[in-house]
């Protein structure tokens, strides 16, 4: 997962110390800099990299209708296969709002 967010870095840093996330203190749960982008393609990357040690395959992913991760879930699920093909669904909420 990519995660910005830090409550004790916020915390901290509300009480006027100087904190620099992420890992910039104990117990830091921020892996992004606040001002990196968030990436959909790296997210699926990653899960794909998690999926492929675990040697488990992935046929379907649901995602919404910008959403790259399924792409990223396959490049990474290729290690195990070749030839594998991870077929992205779309949300059924995105796509009836999408519709409508």
């Amino acid at each position: 997962m990519q995660n910005k967010l830090c409550w004790t870095g916020a915390c901290l840093k509300g009480k006027g110390l100087s904190v620099d996330c992420p890992g910039g203190h104990e117990g830091c749960t921020a892996n992004l800099l606040a001002e990196a982008p968030l990436s959909e393609l790296d997210m699926g990357r990653n899960l794909g990299k998690e999926f492929a040690l675990l040697d488990v395959l992935v046929k379907c992913v649901t995602t919404d209708g910008d959403g790259r991760s399924a792409e990223g879930i396959e490049e990474s699920l290729k290690t195990l296969h070749p030839m594998w093909k991870v077929e992205r669904l779309a949300d059924p909420t995105h796509l009836a709002a999408s519709q409508f």
